[in-house]
C-alpha cells in the first residue's frame, strides 16, 4: 500500500515497432499509471541498447532481438512477442538472463486466417452458387417439387451442384509469415495436408511443429488444390501469379487471394478461369477497389466474392494494445496476467518443438 504522498512504482515499457502517431497516443492513453511507454521506431541495435538499459519490458512484433541486444538490457523482466510464435527473439539468451518471452495471436492475422478458410470452404461447396437459387426456387426449372422429408428420404444436392470435401486435400500457401503459419493450423485441424513456399524454409522443428512441409514455387502449384496467397504487394510479387502460374496449377484447382490485387494478374486469372485452367477463385482483395461494377471477372459463376472484409472488425490493433499493456501491467507487479499468453522459458518450454530448438527463429 502507499503512503500517503508518495507516487506508484514506474516500469519503463518499449514498444520497438512503428505505430502512426495517433496510435502511440492511444497506447499511451491506454496505459496503466505505473507503465511509462516509450516508442523505439526504426532504432539501431545500438540505440535501442541505450533506450532498453532501464526498461522493464519489451513489446514487440517484428522486430528481431539477438543475442547481444538481449544481454545488453540488464533490467528487461519481460519480451511480449506480438504473434503466435516467438519468431527472431534468441530465447537461450533470454533464458540465461531471466526475460521471460509470452507471446500474444494478432487478432487481425487470425481473422485472415479465418476468412481464408471461410472462401476455401465456400468454393468446394459451391455456397453461392447454391444460396441465391434456393432463395428463388430455382429447383422448379428441373420439374421437382416440394415433399415432406424424414430421416431416411431426403433430397439431397437438389441442384445437383458440384461440391467437394477438403479432408484431404492439399493447400499450397505462398508466403509463411504469421497469416500463413495461423491458415496452416486451421487447415491442419480440417485433415489438409499442407505445403508452403518462402524466400527461407523453415527449420525443420517448426515444419514439425506445424505438420507442413517447404516446396518449391512450381510443384507446389501442380501439387495443390488450393493455392492461397499470403504475401506482401511489392515489385517483386507484382503480377507474380499470371498465365504461366495459372498453367501450372490443377484444372480442378481453385485460387484463393486475401493478400493484395496486385499480386495476382487479373486478366490471366480470368483467362483461367473461363478455359478451365483451375476449376475456381475466392477473392477477398482487388487491383482496383470496390472493383467496377462491370468488370469481366464478377460475371463468372465460379468465383467467390468478398468486398475486402478479411480483416475483420479493425479493431484488432486498439483491443490486443489495450490487452497487452494490461498484461505487462500484471506480470511486472508479479501478478496472474488476463489474456491469452504463451510463455517461452528457453530450453524449458511447453512447445516439442521448440524444446527442440534454441536460439533464434523466423518464418
Amino acid at each position: 500500500m502507499l503512503r500517503k504522498g508518495s507516487r506508484p512504482m514506474k516500469y519503463n515499457v518499449i514498444v520497438t515497432d512503428f505505430f502512426p502517431r495517433e496510435e502511440k497516443e492511444w497506447w499511451k492513453t491506454q496505459a496503466p499509471p505505473e507503465l511509462e511507454v516509450y516508442f523505439a521506431d526504426n532504432l539501431e541495435d545500438n540505440e535501442l541498447r541505450k533506450l532498453g538499459k532501464n526498461a522493464k519490458a519489451l513489446i514487440v512484433k517484428k522486430r528481431e532481438l539477438s543475442h547481444d541486444l538481449v544481454g545488453a538490457m540488464g533490467s528487461l523482466q519481460l519480451i511480449l512477442k506480438f504473434g503466435h510464435w516467438p519468431i527472431g527473439i534468441d530465447l537461450d539468451a533470454c533464458q540465461k538472463a531471466g526475460i521471460t518471452v509470452a507471446t500474444k495471436p494478432l487478432l487481425g492475422e487470425i481473422s485472415v486466417a479465418e476468412h481464408t478458410i471461410l472462401l476455401i470452404l465456400a468454393c468446394c461447396r459451391s455456397l453461392t452458387n447454391g444460396h441465391q437459387p434456393v432463395i428463388a426456387g430455382n429447383y422448379r426449372a428441373l420439374g421437382l417439387k416440394p415433399r415432406k422429408t424424414s430421416e431416411k428420404d431426403i433430397s439431397p444436392n437438389w441442384m445437383k451442384l458440384d461440391v467437394t470435401e477438403v479432408y484431404g486435400k492439399a493447400l499450397g500457401i505462398i508466403g509463411f509469415g504469421e497469416i500463413g503459419g495461423e491458415v496452416a493450423i486451421r487447415a491442419r485441424s480440417f485433415g489438409m495436408r499442407v505445403i508452403y513456399y518462402k524466400r527461407h524454409p523453415l527449420p525443420s522443428y517448426w515444419e514439425e511443429e506445424l505438420e507442413v512441409k517447404y516446396t518449391k514455387l512450381s510443384r507446389l502449384l501442380r501439387e495443390s488444390d488450393f493455392v492461397s496467397l499470403h504475401v506482401p504487394h511489392t515489385e517483386e510479387t507484382q503480377n507474380m501469379m499470371g498465365k504461366k502460374e495459372f498453367g501450372l496449377m490443377k484444372n480442378s484447382a481453385y485460387l484463393i487471394n486475401v493478400a493484395r490485387g496486385g499480386v495476382v494478374n487479373e486478366n490471366a486469372l480470368l483467362w483461367a478461369l473461363k478455359n478451365g485452367e483451375i476449376k475456381g477463385a475466392g477473392l477477398d482483395v482487388f487491383v482496383e477497389e470496390p472493383i467496377p461494377h462491370n468488370h469481366p471477372l464478377l460475371g463468372l459463376n465460379n468465383v467467390v466474392f468478398t468486398p475486402h472484409t478479411g480483416g475483420g472488425s479493425g479493431q484488432g490493433l486498439k483491443v490486443q494494445a489495450r490487452e497487452a499493456l494490461m498484461d505487462v501491467h500484471k506480470f511486472l507487479k508479479g501478478e496472474k496476467t488476463l489474456h491469452n499468453l504463451t510463455i517461452y522459458e528457453g530450453k524449458q518450454r511447453s512447445s516439442s518443438a521448440i524444446r527442440k530448438s534454441g536460439g533464434a527463429m523466423k518464418l
